[in-house]
């Protein structure tokens, strides 16, 4: 696994200090683009045949479940705008690699693919999971295990011709252990406590402050407003580690059952590829919430001593890169 420094395989790229995009002072010729659309913003990272990377910068978002149709066009415009300006030129493209959620849609599939080719891209264009580019981007072999919690949660892996998955599966009905999940069981000690089915917890004036709310009422209307998404509502789950360090009994609780469910996660997945080594931990709640983390690799390594166990902060555009050559290979 790489960390955020030498993400090409150890090798610093220059930096143009003005605008923090790299030196692309050579004539650029055929080139590669690696695309990872998120839901608050799209990373591109463009790259020659050989595979050194000459580019990368952000574009708008990019959600194909809750974005509107205009905002995603809007996106691809910015991409291409984005290119333009790096004297790339869509014909010029040799490959897209593209991972996001919702890609599995084949509505969703064709209007990517329909959009590229509207800017001009006629190059084999390869479409991923968000999950599948994750993985890649931690192991530069594409093969290896990532679990994932942030918003949502997954596992995912792939050992050889063998791939495996648990969770995933959205936040009505599962994405456990993620932040939605914490944020959900927060807001629940909450008004357990206020209606005397739970103890006191410092979760209340933490998330109340946190809001600019002064009562229940307050909370209720922030939750309840019209068009809250569950990605605002999962970005209260970083409140929770602050309870927790006062030794609140209701936060250590949830960070324990977070702990737990994603090690169920992990273990599924570990049991159905009986050879993989390693495990890569990514998203902001393993990034940032240090409990949750600790708890989690010493009860991996519980059951398999022998696991190598890293944390990265994924370029999962690079992900997208390393797929697309892995996929064109075979």
């Amino acid at each position: 696994c790489w960390r955020r420094k030498g993400l090409t395989g150890g090798i610093d790229l220059p930096v143009n200090k003005n605008d923090g995009q790299y030196n692309t002072t050579d004539n650029i010729k055929r080139y590669k683009l690696g695309i990872d659309g998120g839901g608050t913003k799209t990373r591109i990272c463009a790259a020659r045949m050989d595979g050194e990377i000459f580019a990368q910068f952000d574009a708008g978002p990019f959600n194909l479940n809750g974005q509107k149709k205009e905002m995603v066009e809007e996106t691809f415009l910015e991409i291409r705008r984005g290119l333009a300006a790096r004297s790339c030129l869509p014909c010029m493209c040799a490959g897209i690699g593209l991972g996001t959620a919702g890609i599995s849609n084949p509505y969703a599939s064709l209007f990517v693919k329909e959009q590229l080719a509207a800017l001009g891209f006629s190059c084999p264009v390869k479409l991923f999971g968000d999950h599948e580019t994750a993985l890649a981007a931690a192991f530069e072999s594409c093969e290896g295990i990532i679990l994932i919690s942030g918003t949502g949660s997954i596992c995912y892996g792939i050992y050889g011709e063998q791939t495996a998955r648990a969770g995933g599966w959205g936040h009505l009905i599962d994405d456990k252990g993620s932040g939605y999940a914490i944020a959900a069981d927060m807001l629940s000690a909450i008004v357990r406590s206020l209606d005397g089915r739970g103890g006191e917890t410092a979760l209340k004036p933490i998330v109340y402050d946190e809001l600019g709310v002064a009562d229940i009422c307050g909370l209720i209307e922030y939750l309840y407003h019209p068009g809250r998404s569950k990605k605002e509502l999962a970005a209260l789950a970083a409140l929770v580690s602050c309870a927790a360090g006062q030794g609140d009994t209701a936060a250590l609780e949830i960070e324990e059952r977070a702990a737990k469910d994603l090690y169920e996660l992990a273990d599924a997945v570990l049991r159905q590829l009986p050879c993989a080594q390693s495990v890569a931990f990514s998203g902001s709640v393993l990034m940032k919430n240090e409990r949750i983390r600790n708890r989690l690799k010493n009860a991996l390594l519980r059951t398999y001593p022998y696991l190598e166990i890293c944390e990265t902060e994924q370029n999962a555009a690079i992900g997208a890169l390393r797929f697309l050559d892995k996929r064109e290979k075979k």
